[in-house]
């Protein structure tokens, strides 16, 4: 079995020895885009690609500063740093000690240390079935955002609740689908989150935000189940589904369509997950 994205990329980064690696390099390698490649990469792992990479750079050098007799200005050019400065300054944040500690015989706290991430030699991973294609005009969504990383996504059930309350209060029309928009993330793994509906008007009830659902072609994929499973088909589509099809994605705000008859809890629910892309050999 052809080995997934992610597989492709934790390999990569631990080849790549001293040479310092950028996002926007493995993504290149890999022909993605860098918030594709932080999608997946935040999703399957809980770091963004950038953290990890910076959290290995020095967590190598913590090894190095009991491990070697270097120096602390070596070991620091060595990661990457410019000065030895501008090292100590990153790894007293990242470790809560200075290296000069470590290098003395002070303990890092294990919880800091970022080791290679290792898969396991078979992943298992939720069917997905092929999507459909759709070409659709812009739509306006207008809801509650939020900002949110992989730690604290686990909010967004009570954006929903906070919506539906509040947009019942402003009038809004609930009785139809409503959307679920991703976008903005970012290489540190955050990203907007607004659960909303489509709606027409111009004015924007106070505490809303609106995004734009651009114009143009879709992959639609669907989710079958509870909303507590709807993650893993997420996974699923970035790490596997897109990585080997013929289109990329734009980049743009992606976003979950829920039905009106949607009921979180069910297990036999169904979502519809749209992804904006473009064909690879004809951009």
């Amino acid at each position: 079995m052809k080995r997934s994205l992610l597989a492709r990329i934790l390999w990569q980064i631990e080849s790549a020895g001293e040479k310092k690696l950028r996002v926007s390099d493995i993504a290149k390698e890999n022909g993605i885009s860098v918030f594709h490649l932080t999608r997946v990469f935040t999703i399957k792992t809980g770091s963004s690609p950038a953290r990890f990479l910076r959290m290995r750079r020095l967590t190598q050098a913590a090894y190095r500063l009991t491990g070697t007799d270097k120096s602390i200005v070596e070991i620091a050019l060595r990661a990457g740093y410019g000065s030895q400065e501008a090292f100590t300054r990153a790894f007293s944040a990242a470790f809560a000690v200075t290296p000069a500690a470590v290098g003395k015989g002070a303990a890092i706290p294990k919880h800091l240390i970022q080791e290679s991430i290792t898969l396991p030699n078979t992943e298992t991973y939720t069917p997905l079935m092929p999507p459909r294609f759709e070409l659709i005009k812009a739509r306006r969504i207008v809801g509650l955002s939020a900002r949110y990383s992989f730690e604290t996504n686990g909010a967004i059930p009570a954006q929903w609740v906070e919506f539906i309350t509040r947009a019942e209060a402003e009038g809004l029309t609930l009785a139809g689908q409503s959307f679920g928009v991703c976008h903005g993330m970012t290489e540190d793994g955050t990203f907007s989150y607004l659960a909303g509906v489509e709606a027409d008007t111009h004015t924007i009830p106070k505490g809303f935000s609106c995004v734009t659902i651009q114009e143009g072609r879709y992959a639609v994929f669907t989710h079958f189940g509870s909303a507590a499973t709807l993650r893993d088909t997420v996974e699923v589509i970035w790490n596997r589904y897109l990585p080997q099809a013929r289109f990329q994605n734009t980049g743009a705000p992606d976003f979950e369509l829920y039905p009106a008859e949607y009921n979180p809890t069910d297990p036999k629910g169904k979502v519809e997950i749209w992804i904006p892309i473009v064909d690879v050999e004809n951009p």
